[in-house]
């Protein structure tokens, strides 16, 4: 499975550099099925990949948003955190209000 998502984020990698390349200040990356791990797998089937994405491509003039819109964010949050992505976007399938208690004060987060 490792083989496999290593060779998945090398490829989101080149094509997100690619939006870089062509003017882009910015992505949105979905990671939607993070929800269906437990808080120990997601951090290792998800989150330490969405890591990699979001240090080889984010700067000061290119943005990087994570998209979670599972049942099960608020459980994962610290992996989801840990990615360092520029801002958090979150589905309605939340509470709001416990995911903002639980992000850094310097973030983002907002639901659709």
């Amino acid at each position: 499975m490792h083989i496999i998502l290593g060779k998945c984020t090398e490829f989101i990698i080149e094509y997100i550099k690619a939006y870089k390349a062509a003017g882009a200040h910015g992505v949105v990356m979905a990671e939607p099925l993070a929800g269906l791990l437990s808080p120990a797998l997601a951090g290792e089937f998800s989150g330490d990949y969405c890591k990699r994405i979001v240090e080889a491509v984010k700067d000061e003039n290119f943005g990087f948003i994570y998209h979670n819109c599972g049942n099960t964010a608020n459980v994962t949050i610290e992996s989801i955190v840990s990615c360092g992505a520029t801002a958090y976007h979150f589905g309605d399938a939340v509470d709001m209000a416990e995911i903002m208690s639980r992000m850094p004060a310097d973030l983002y987060a907002w639901a659709m």
